[in-house]
């Protein structure tokens, strides 16, 4: 599955390089051909080889450019969808330019821009060819399809300086396969070693914020998760609250029942707990042993004590099973809200949760407790 997704990481990153490094050539073609045609009055001279040609250059920039706009705007269409139609809209310009090239070559009408036309072409594609080289099949089809028209051209001619020039052209034809092909290698080697190496860094960043016992988030996750929600809080001048969980007579447990066993709890009761803190800003975590904790940013008392006391019936309503023999398994929580202040203690909200789970134990275990203050109770 791993590779999988690699091998689409990196199918789009090629697609969003060959698609800014074809961007300059949208309008070359254009470009270059109307320099040509116009300096030689061409418009006039062969008014029909000229707006023949000009109108498929601008029909291809035109659907290079709708490429261009697609790629970058949502919904993203597929990658190889996307891919195949940037190049081969890039093999059709090169086989137009190619065939081009080989007609002014036959005709004798467009003598006077010859040498032009096989220095543009020969430009062209050797630039083409390179730039774009980390499309395989750009780089071995567009170069044949920009030479071979013209080199077949010269060698139906005849002429002794038509067969050395195709002779030439066939040489830098193979020149520029074997250069990109070089160029190809090293691009794709480069791309999938630098996927590689964010994917083991994002894993060993995964690694060091999961507790691998509960797949829960880590205490270290959740210290740098509750200093920005507290930041986030102040400033936005919203509750905090924070949610201690601790399974009820846990060493029991696992004096009883043995270590185990003990760890099955413990996986039952995160996969529990993560299933009912279903808000994407919640956060929960194994915060020690066989204590959790819960972050609820923007939530008020009653809202906290309405999520913890649905936690301690769903944790109620777990149990397991030994040897044919059902084990209940209860919880005991403790709670503290607070609105966040930059110049507070923000360490004083996780003890006022941990005075209110000692409360909740005390006063009977399996329910939830939250922090009162001693002159708000003595009221």
């Amino acid at each position: 599955m791993t590779m999988v997704i690699n091998q689409q990481r990196l199918q789009k990153r090629a697609l969003g390089d060959l698609s800014k490094r074809a961007r300059g050539g949208i309008f070359i073609y254009v470009l270059v051909w109307m320099i040509i045609a116009i300096s030689h009055q061409l418009p006039e001279v062969l008014p029909v080889l000229f707006y023949f040609n000009m109108s498929i250059l601008l029909a291809v920039a035109g659907v290079r450019l709708l490429h261009l706009y697609m790629h970058t705007r949502p919904p993203e269409l597929s990658v190889l969808f996307m891919t195949d139609w940037l190049v081969y809209t890039i093999l059709f310009a090169a086989l137009h330019w190619g065939l081009m090239a080989a007609w002014i070559l036959f005709d004798d009408n467009a003598v006077d821009i010859r040498n032009l036309m096989i220095v543009a072409t020969a430009g062209i594609a050797i630039g083409g060819a390179t730039t774009l080289s980390i499309s395989t099949r750009i780089r071995i089809f567009y170069p044949v399809l920009m030479f071979c028209p013209g080199i077949l051209v010269l060698i139906y001619q005849g002429s002794s300086d038509g067969w050395i020039l195709a002779g030439l052209i066939a040489l830098a034809l193979i020149f520029v396969h074997s250069t990109t092909k070089i160029a190809n290698g090293d691009y794709w080697e480069a791309i999938t070693n630098q996927v590689v190496a964010e994917d083991r860094a994002n894993l060993m960043e995964q690694l060091s914020i999961t507790d691998q016992l509960t797949q829960l988030n880590n205490r270290l996750y959740f210290d740098k998760k509750f200093d920005k929600e507290w930041n986030r809080c102040s400033r936005m001048k919203i509750p905090l609250s924070v949610l201690l969980m601790d399974i009820d007579n846990f060493k029991e447990i696992n004096d009883t029942y043995g270590h185990l066993f003990g760890d099955e709890c413990l996986q039952l009761i995160a996969s529990t707990i993560s299933s009912e803190l279903l808000r994407a800003s919640d956060c929960v975590a194994r915060y020690g042993g066989e204590e959790f904790v819960a972050l609820l940013p923007n939530t008020a008392e009653s809202e906290t004590r309405a999520i913890a006391e649905k936690l301690v019936r769903a944790v109620s309503a777990v149990s397991s099973k030994l040897e044919g023999k059902e084990i209940q398994i209860t919880c005991s929580i403790g709670g503290a809200t607070t609105s966040p202040n930059y110049q507070e203690d923000r360490e004083y909200l996780i003890k006022q949760a941990d005075i209110a789970l000692y409360q909740a134990k005390n006063n009977g275990r399996n329910q939830y407790q939250p922090f009162v203050m001693e002159s708000s109770a003595a009221m």
